[in-house]
């Protein structure tokens, strides 16, 4: 049985709580080069429009500062648990509209980017620059069992090295799920994973290679969320603000994960890895009932952003992938694309928790 038979026997196995579910039957090696792929795409698809952009910010933010008005109100256990969902969900598709600063397309403007993106980023306690430098190399190592950044894939060789900590979250898939509030400040904070990106040194820096300028951008970046930090303190925001804080950083790990982990993976060597058929090992997983708009896209058409992820603004994903998907069912590859569709975001979530008890992040398949 080849591995892409084997995927889709298994995903179509674990995806009991989806809808609809397609997983890739073409073999990685008769993938569409980067060039062909993007003539399937509209060229207003790589249109940076600042206004756009703006006016999503502001929306988002206003959202989020009604959350001043709302706390007061939210008493009970129901009610405070409802306010933590709600705003936690609104700090993440805050953090996204950073996210497409660090990509360098929420404006033609670097400044515009940078400022934005310190904005939206350290609100929710995020160093921007570092953030932007491990993502990036998270972008272009893609599935690379090295060179990927954001969660690595944890070989034994890998898990050997660990700490006690590491060590217990790679062998222990439960502790890995009870952990999903604090896993993304532990890959930002302590740096488990890819190192500290708080303090400019350790792994994050050695391994991209940064010099004095890149270290300096970094120590800006965590003097604005120290500042941010020190303005919680004064303000004594408490759980009105670090209650929501928790849930989006649940659905930053969350996401992630799900957007790139499963058993079944194919993660590559420096022989067989190229950055198309890295690419598509990622799983675009609509969660249903319009919750997918509302976090600007970011699950449900990720595989064209990992194509062209210095490119395409949020606004035009869904535009973008069915242009890609039209193009490769013209060439008779419509299943190259691993999807996933849910009937409601419930069910991604529990989804997302069987996965992760029964994959964790050992369990993929390594191609050399």
């Amino acid at each position: 049985m080849t591995a892409p038979t084997k995927i889709k026997k298994r995903v179509a196995q674990a995806s009991v709580t989806a809808a609809h579910s397609t997983v890739s039957s073409v073999k990685v090696d008769a993938l569409p080069s980067l060039d062909e792929l993007r003539s399937y795409i509209p060229e207003e698809c790589f249109k940076v429009d600042t206004p756009i952009s703006t006016v999503y910010l502001l929306l988002f933010a206003l959202l989020l500062a009604s959350s001043i008005w709302v706390y007061p109100y939210c008493e009970s256990t129901i009610g405070f648990l409802l306010y933590c969902s709600f705003y936690g969900t609104v700090m993440w598709t805050v953090f996204c509209i950073g996210h497409d600063c660090g990509h360098g397309v929420f404006s033609s403007s670097t400044l515009v980017n940078d400022v934005v993106g310190h904005f939206t980023h350290g609100f929710l306690l995020v160093p921007y620059w570092p953030w932007a430098l491990s993502h990036h190399h998270h972008h272009i190592g893609h599935n690379h069992v090295e060179n990927d950044f954001s969660h690595f894939w944890c070989t034994p060789e890998l898990r050997s090295k660990m700490n006690i900590l590491g060590r217990l979250i790679a062998e222990s898939n439960l502790v890995l799920l009870l952990l999903t509030p604090i896993n993304f400040a532990l890959y930002l904070y302590p740096g488990f994973g890819d190192g500290t990106h708080l303090f400019p040194w350790g792994d994050l820096w050695k391994r991209t290679s940064s010099g004095m300028r890149e270290r300096l951008r970094g120590v800006a970046s965590s003097v604005v969320v120290f500042l941010m930090a020190g303005a919680l303190y004064q303000f004594g925001l408490g759980w009105a603000y670090f209650g929501p804080w928790f849930v989006y950083n649940s659905w930053l790990f969350i996401v992630t994960y799900m957007q790139h982990h499963r058993s079944d993976a194919l993660v590559y060597g420096d022989e067989s890895w190229t950055f198309v058929k890295g690419a598509f090992q990622t799983v675009d997983r609509v969660m249903g009932l319009g919750s997918d708009y509302f976090t600007l896209c970011i699950t449900s058409d990720h595989l064209v952003h990992h194509l062209f992820f210095r490119g395409i603004p949020h606004y035009h994903l869904r535009k973008a992938t069915l242009a890609l998907r039209s193009g490769l069912s013209a060439r008779g590859m419509e299943k190259a694309y691993l999807s996933v569709y849910y009937s409601s975001p419930l069910h991604y979530l529990a989804h997302f928790a069987s996965t992760v008890l029964s994959c964790g992040i050992t369990q993929f398949i390594l191609v050399n």
